[in-house]
């Protein structure tokens, strides 16, 4: 804040009372500087002790004895002046020639008096300027000018409007010369307040007066009671008059409001009338192009004959072309133009029936029933659906490539609306039943996909055959199964070796597992805590990646015992992801409800800290180099974009967790995760609601029977899209 000159009226100090007195000529607004002086207090404060320098006080010359005064004693005192200057007798007149608002200088400022002996002296007035020069009020809001004199800002702004000079020097002035006050806005707010607590002591003290004294003549009652009535009179016009005020800003705002809204609806409704046109057209042209395909499929099977009858007048030959000697079935060879944009015939073409026609129009044409389906879902997410296509609308100058745009979201968005249940397969053994499964990953291939959980056991399966026959006994007996000492919170695939897994157990321990051999080929134990996440790098398959709640992100080698790097978190860590495109950028997320996005190559700090979760990331995918998606315990998933100022993109809401990790997969543009009310949700990342959900049939895992689906002791743990 740069340092201004303050200038603010003058005070009269007093030797005798060892006090300073200050006094009002104008009416203030208490409330308006008590505001003002709550708003500005720091600022008030800083400039205000830069400031002191500014402050000087000057001896006052002393009062002749002969000098006629109201008192009995001459009171000897000095003139303190904020301005750094001593006041002048008169102020220096204004220019003639001055446009706008000049303030009348007061007459009664300064009174010239003899002493007899042909000097003069000045007695000042006992009222300090407190008062703006222009409103002749108390200054509210006080506004400093470069000549070292203070007015009401919005006077000040008024008067600059019709003139370019000072109200009282008359030098020029312009907006740029104006500074706030805060030294004697503080000592506006002082005053006033106070004025304020004088006048409740003295209304205590004349409530008091009241009470204790016995008579009081009915007289002095009457008076009392009038004064009484009149305020009261008074406190209800200005009552009535401010909650007017009131409700005429409400109703002001309101319509403002309102038509902004209005302004921008009617711009969206001539944009959507606009695009409605051109895709009824677009729609057209391609039902045009539908038909006509359809004719010449019917042309094809045909012979020449019959198609110049169906021609009629539409069919023009190319006769002069033609011999005369020529026959019909030569007539094949040459050119034949038709109006209905049927093809050039130059060939004779397979006879099909109409029957299998007709089918196979009714094979690729799309049925009522889909289109219904896909109707249904536009409506179920016309909010989110409408939002995206004013953004793409606005975001894109081009109106033909932004149709484009919509239509392949809108085609994305819609292509599913439900989820099937294909198989199932009993998880736990005969005789435990902790069945928790804690992880589900697919192969490279997607042709094998593994289980772990609490069981501490990871199981292969074979998906192809249990899709196969998905009531075949022997679906529940896995392809491989491996046993590990602790309970498994976490699997990971390598991409590049088909027959290497890595795991992930509650005793911090990472082991690298060979599926042909079924026994552990590596163990990295280096984590204090239970470790919740191991992930490898896809372009770098020697590299993986675990966290713990040591709060440690550890980088491991295929070809080393120990840690080749660790990033220290100030909180647990959850999750861990690495890079589909980068091997040397991570992210992970952890108990501080944040995500970490580091580069490898400079772990000092991270490149970018995503805040949004309320509570703890339990999941983190990338769906490519800038876009991850991320799951917690608060109940959403989130989308985040690492390339943009605000990188949230999307909240998807629809499924519950607050306790349980729940699972997080991703297959191109969708997110698909669990919830504790043992459902499965999908969602399309340019909506926040889910595009399809199947809830599960829950079965008592001893007496096979199914239980009531509202029971909350049974969840979605895992879930993992084959690609």
């Amino acid at each position: 804040m740069d340092a201004v000159n303050l200038t603010t009226p003058t005070a009269a100090v007093s030797t005798d009372t060892q006090s300073v007195t200050t006094h009002n000529r104008g009416q203030g607004n208490d409330t308006d500087a008590n505001v003002l002086h709550g708003t500005n207090n720091t600022d008030a404060e800083l400039t205000a002790t830069r400031s002191r320098h500014t402050i000087a006080i000057q001896p006052n010359a002393t009062t002749p004895a002969d000098v006629t005064t109201d008192q009995s004693t001459t009171t000897r005192g000095v003139v303190c002046t904020l301005s750094g200057r001593t006041p002048a007798t008169r102020p220096r007149a204004v220019p003639s020639n001055t446009r706008g608002i000049v303030a009348e200088q007061e007459e009664d400022e300064s009174k010239v008096v003899d002493s007899g002996e042909g000097s003069r002296s000045v007695a000042k007035s006992d009222k300090p300027r407190m008062e703006c020069s222009i409103c002749r009020d108390t200054i509210k809001e006080p506004a400093v000018t470069k000549c070292g004199h203070s007015f009401c800002t919005a006077c000040i702004h008024k008067h600059l409007e019709y003139a370019r000079g000072c109200p009282v020097c008359g030098k020029e002035l312009f907006e740029t010369d104006l500074f706030h006050n805060f030294l004697l806005d503080d000592l506006m707010s002082g005053k006033n307040q106070s004025q304020i607590k004088d006048g409740t002591a003295r209304m205590k003290d004349v409530i008091s007066l009241l009470q204790t004294r016995e008579h009081i003549d009915d007289t002095d009652i009457e008076v009392l009671l009038k004064v009484l009535h009149q305020k009261r009179a008074v406190q209800l016009e200005q009552s009535e008059i401010l909650d007017l005020d009131v409700m005429c800003e409400f109703f002001k705002a309101s319509l403002d409001s309102r038509r902004t809204v209005l302004r921008k609806l009617q711009d969206e409704i001539f944009m959507l009338e606009r695009d409605h046109e051109v895709g009824s057209l677009l729609r057209a042209a391609a039902q045009d192009r539908r038909e006509s395909s359809r004719i010449a499929r019917v042309a094809g099977k045909r012979t020449f004959d019959e198609m110049c009858e169906m021609g009629g007048p539409d069919a023009t030959f190319e006769t002069s072309k033609v011999p005369p000697s020529t026959s019909t079935e030569q007539l094949r060879y040459y050119s034949v133009t038709r109006q209905s944009r049927v093809p050039t015939v130059t060939e004779d073409i397979p006879s099909t029936s109409s029957r299998q026609i007709s089918r196979i129009e009714k094979l690729f044409s799309p049925s009522n029933q889909r289109l219904e389906t896909k109707k249904t879902a536009v409506h179920n997410h016309l909010t989110n659906i409408t939002k995206r296509y004013f953004e793409i609308r606005r975001n894109t100058f081009d109106n033909r490539e932004a149709l484009s745009d919509f239509r392949n979201i809108l085609k994305d968005c819609t292509r599913y609306s439900r989820l099937e249940e294909k198989s199932f397969f009993a998880f736990s053994g005969l005789y435990n039943h902790s069945s928790i499964v804690s992880s589900i990953e697919f192969d490279k291939e997607g042709q094998y996909f593994a289980t772990a959980g609490v069981s501490k056991s990871i199981k292969l399966f074979d998906f192809d055959a249990m899709a196969a026959d998905p009531r075949a006994v022997d679906r529940h007996i896995p392809s491989r199964e491996m046993t590990s000492t602790a309970k498994i919170s976490c699997l990971a695939w390598n991409p590049y070796i088909k027959q290497q897994i890595a795991s992930c157990d509650y005793d911090g321990l990472v082991q690298l597992w060979d599926t042909v051999t079924g026994q552990a080929t590596c163990k990295l134990q280096e984590h204090d805590k239970r470790a919740w996440s191991v992930n490898f790098c896809e372009r770098n398959p020697q590299l993986l990646a675990s966290g713990s709640d040591d709060s440690k992100v550890k980088i491991w080698s295929t070809n080393r015992a120990q840690s080749v790097k660790t990033i220290q978190s100030s909180a647990n860590v959850c999750c861990v992801r690495f890079s589909p495109t980068e091997p040397h950028y991570l992210a992970f997320g952890g108990a501080d409800h944040h995500i970490h996005y580091y580069d490898l190559r400079a772990p000092q700090r991270p490149l970018a800290l995503l805040k949004g979760h309320k509570k703890a990331v339990s999941y983190v995918r990338f769906l490519s180099n800038n876009e991850i998606a991320s799951a917690s315990t608060d109940s959403t998933l989130k989308l985040w974009k690492l390339d943009q100022t605000d990188p949230i993109v999307e909240t998807f809401t629809g499924h519950s967790n607050t306790r349980n990790f729940v699972g997080l997969t991703s297959n191109g543009d969708y997110i698909a995760c669990g919830s504790e009310n043992n459902a499965v949700y999908a969602y399309y990342k340019g909506l926040s609601s889910p595009v399809a959900q199947y809830r599960f049939a829950t079965f008592d895992p001893i007496t096979g029977e199914e239980v009531p689906r509202d029971d909350v002791a049974h969840f979605v743990s895992s879930v993992c899209w084959k690609v």
